[in-house]
């Protein structure tokens, strides 16, 4: 499994409690009673409980398996399973229930007997009741809550899709809205400021073609935009958002995890998942992110266990500024770097691929050109400057000592 250091947690009793990572970026956490991959939109909180639902199975089955992970405890409990067993579903949490949608039930032959089905879990009863049927069967597709409505991007059925129906859970009904600019399969989809997100996937011409490209949907206007593009195709993904930008998390082009800063249109790599997985699941309590299972090879039965926790504010994401108040040369760099700051900063950290902070320093506040040591061995570093005035700057270094 993984190299990294046994979890270390760190209660935070405040007025809200909670459960924070300790000095790492990434620390492993309880694994999930059942191992399995295809859950990339099929995890959702609900009341600061995560919930993964279905998947296929490390012994090469389609599971209903339906679990629940408390963060405070770091402890599953097994609940209700699914009605059907299905992989590549949908999963979102609204107004203290769960709703599942989608998703396939056969691993061959294509197009693996998507499912139009949709049902909802009630917490307080422990049990699953069956909603009104999607408009059009599918898997692989992404969900999102706006405004009180589940929406539903993008699938495939026979092919990939651009459909993008909502469900209003008071009336039971779906409807059909404007649809994606893209065909999209695979995507992730993500909620921030009142708009919805859709990032990478792909669709089918003679065979997979992965996507970069990414849009926003803006419910004021009924229309799709096209965005920043990804710096490489990313497909089997997963996001999460924390403080306003948008985290995927998947392996097709590398492990790094992508950063979305809307507010810039601009996406940043970070340092590397954990493991070599994709059509992982992810969840966020009180800022930290949890990645579920997943698998390193897509359609098949190499699903894991594991469970990641993801903390953003060890890199300082939380309060990272578009704002480009540093500047460091040279890049890529041999042993040492010149750090060029516009402002007084109070430190710096640098952080490897992995997200372990190899070393933090104190700055000087009359200091605006520091020279920084890099004794480590080749490879990325992360070099993050924090300011005076609260705000950080991150800069992705390549080492060739």
């Amino acid at each position: 499994m993984s190299s990294f250091k046994n979890c270390v947690f760190t209660l935070i009793i405040s007025l809200f409690g909670g459960i924070m990572c300790a000095q790492n970026v990434w620390e492993p956490k309880a694994d999930m009673p059942t191992a399995r991959k295809e859950i990339a939109d099929a995890a959702t909180v609900l009341d600061g409980q995560v919930y993964v639902m279905g998947g296929t199975s490390a012994a090469g089955t389609i599971t209903n398996v339906f679990e629940m992970y408390d963060p405070t405890t770091n402890g599953w409990t097994t609940l209700a399973p699914y009605p059907i067993s299905v992989w590549r579903a949908s999963l979102v949490a609204l107004n203290g229930k769960v709703y599942g949608m989608g998703g396939y039930q056969a691993l061959n032959p294509f197009p693996f007997d998507p499912s139009n089905k949709a049902f909802v879990y009630d917490p307080g009863t422990n049990s699953w009741s069956p909603i009104a049927d999607m408009i059009s069967p599918r898997g692989s597709s992404a969900s999102v809550v706006l405004n009180g409505i589940i929406h539903l991007v993008g699938g495939a059925n026979t092919d990939a899709l651009d459909s993008h129906h909502s469900y209003d859970p008071d009336t039971d009904s779906w409807s059909s809205v404007s649809s994606l600019n893209q065909k999209r399969s695979g995507l992730t989809a993500a909620t921030i400021n009142s708009k919805i997100y859709a990032v990478g996937g792909y669709f089918l011409s003679g065979g997979v073609v992965s996507l970069s490209s990414a849009e926003v949907y803006d419910p004021g206007t009924n229309d799709w935009s096209n965005i920043a593009s990804m710096p490489f195709t990313k497909l089997g993904i997963t996001s999460e958002v924390v403080q306003n930008k948008m985290y995927v998390f998947g392996n097709e082009n590398g492990t790094a995890v992508l950063e979305y800063n809307p507010a810039a249109d601009v996406w940043t790599s970070l340092v590397n998942m954990p493991e070599n997985v994709n059509f992982s699941g992810a969840a966020t309590v009180e800022g930290l992110v949890y990645v579920l299972g997943g698998g390193e090879v897509n359609l098949t039965t190499d699903g894991i266990a594991a469970v990641h926790c993801f903390n953003p504010a060890i890199l300082g994401i939380a309060n990272y500024s578009s704002i480009k108040m540093s500047s460091i040369s040279p890049n890529p760099a041999s042993g040492k770097i010149w750090l060029k700051l516009q402002e007084p900063a109070t430190s710096l950290r640098i952080i490897d691929v992995v997200g372990r902070v190899v070393t933090e320093t104190k700055l000087s506040n009359s200091t605006l050109e520091v020279p920084v040591e890099l004794p480590y061995n080749s490879g990325v570093y992360i070099v993050e400057v924090a300011f005076k005035n609260g705000l950080r700057n991150t800069h992705r270094v390549i080492l060739d000592n």
